[in-house]
């Protein structure tokens, strides 16, 4: 635990150093034993042990002990309740929600890889708990359950290589009675006064909601993209686009762009409120995500354009600054950088390629001059003192009768990007298919 706190503040050389030497301390006493005795304890420090690795962008090794961690449960038998309810009331605790967290680490890591979860689902409804065990203990519960409907999606995402429209909808409903079905107390979150740090209770729970909430995003992502990509894919290729317009395709794309929107909106939200620690292992590749998403929805026009842009500079913002304490996220703003290059690059070509409008055929008649300066030199100095519009996705002066887009301003970054061909030779739909999606949680190189 200590290591995993010095990780997340990570302010200096000092303390990465302090995070290293207490988690070698952990491996050492989790290893000594770890094959002769599995236990309860055992199974938290590999789910912890994991943790860490995920934050230092280990994700191989992150995954190698969420499998030990898998394989004690499944020895304890941490999935029957039944067989543990005769136990004391705190040992009872202690096995399911041990339980719990090791399922949902491990399907949201591997959903996040596209892969298979391998620790059971619990097999019974029945907890034979009386009451709550502690505060976040429901966040625990939902996040339990929806990690099992983001399974499903993935699994048949990754079997059919897609999903057919009527079990998108099917699984977009099974999310929808999922969020319908959570408590009030889950879907609000006071964050408090900007100027004040919260208090550990109050970040805990921002925290555990942050994920909750992005755990049902990055969900509904996973159904619709395809559907996103089906509806833009045309206009990157300057294809002529039918005017006949599926209804249900249409809805689902814009509920993937909504997604990735709420969840960017979230996270900046809580940044702003100083509740987001300074390395979050899984929300960064959940917001790198969501940050493609917004990106390629910046292609097409749509009704939700300035609000889109705001929060795609929002989700660059935030991973730059995941970035001082973790390589990954550094190198996910610089993709999501080299990204918005390319939207400006597109947009400029869009409207070279965009048919002028007719020039007027009413003259000025006349001109007038203020003091010494001429009517159209005053009004160029005019424009030129005006304040700059802020960053709110709305539109610049207008030239040739078209409104022409604000372009991004991001940090000049050197990293570099090897994207796969599958996409061809169309650099904007090679960013938005997700290439890197094998290296989310883990570096290039790394172990």
């Amino acid at each position: 635990m200590i290591a995993i706190g010095a990780q997340c503040r990570a302010t200096d050389d000092e303390e990465l150093h302090l995070a290293t030497s207490y988690f070698a301390r952990a491996q050492r006493t989790a290893f000594a034993g770890m094959l002769q005795v599995p236990t309860v304890n055992l199974a938290r420090s590999f789910v912890l042990m994991a943790f860490y690795m995920l934050g230092a962008c280990r994700r191989n090794s992150a995954l190698m002990y969420i499998g030990i961690a898998s394989s004690i449960s499944m020895i304890l038998g941490l999935h029957f309740p039944e067989n543990y309810q005769h136990l004391p009331i705190q040992t009872r605790e202690a096995r399911l929600q041990t339980g719990k967290s090791i399922r949902v680490l491990d399907l949201i890591c591997n959903t996040i890889l596209g892969r298979p979860g391998s620790t059971p689902i619990i097999r019974d409804e029945r907890e034979f708990l009386d009451g709550e065990i502690c505060p976040n203990y429901a966040t625990l519960c939902a996040t339990y359950e929806i990690v099992s409907v983001l399974q499903s999606v993935v699994n048949k995402t990754t079997e059919n290589e897609g999903i057919h429209i009527d079990a998108a909808e099917e699984f977009i409903q099974q999310l929808q009675r999922w969020s319908h079905d959570l408590p009030p107390h889950l879907r609000h979150q006071s964050l408090g006064s900007p100027d004040m740090l919260p208090t550990l209770e109050t970040k805990r729970a921002i925290v555990g909601k942050i994920h909750l909430a992005c755990i049902y995003y990055y969900g509904v992502i996973q159904v619709t993209r395809q559907f996103l990509v089906s509806q833009i894919l045309p206009h990157i290729r300057g294809m002529v686009v039918e005017e006949s317009i599926d209804e249900r395709k249409a809805d689902l794309a814009t509920m993937c762009t909504e997604a990735a929107l709420l969840m960017a909106q979230m996270c900046e939200y809580t940044d702003q409120a100083n509740a987001l620690l300074s390395n979050m292992c899984i929300l960064k590749a959940w917001l790198f995500s969501s940050g493609l998403v917004l990106g390629f929805s910046l292609l097409r026009s749509h009704k939700q354009m300035g609000s889109t842009r705001q929060a795609f500079q929002s989700a660059c913002r935030i991973l730059g600054r995941f970035g001082q304490t973790s390589p990954q996220a550094k190198q996910y703003h610089c993709i999501l950088t080299q990204f918005a290059e390319a939207i400006d690059a597109h947009e400029r070509e869009s409207r070279s390629n965009r048919p002028r409008s007719k020039p007027s055929r009413v003259e000025r008649i006349v001109s007038f001059d203020i003091g010494n300066c001429s009517q159209e030199s005053n009004m160029v100095e005019m424009q030129n003192t005006l304040p700059s519009p802020p960053h709110s996705g709305g539109s610049n002066v207008n030239i040739d009768g078209q409104s022409q887009p604000e372009t991004f301003h991001m940090d000049d970054l050197t990293w570099h990007w090897d994207w796969t061909s599958g996409a061809g030779d169309n650099e904007i739909l090679r960013m938005f298919l997700d290439p890197c999606l094998d290296n989310l949680l883990n570096i290039p190189g790394g172990g």
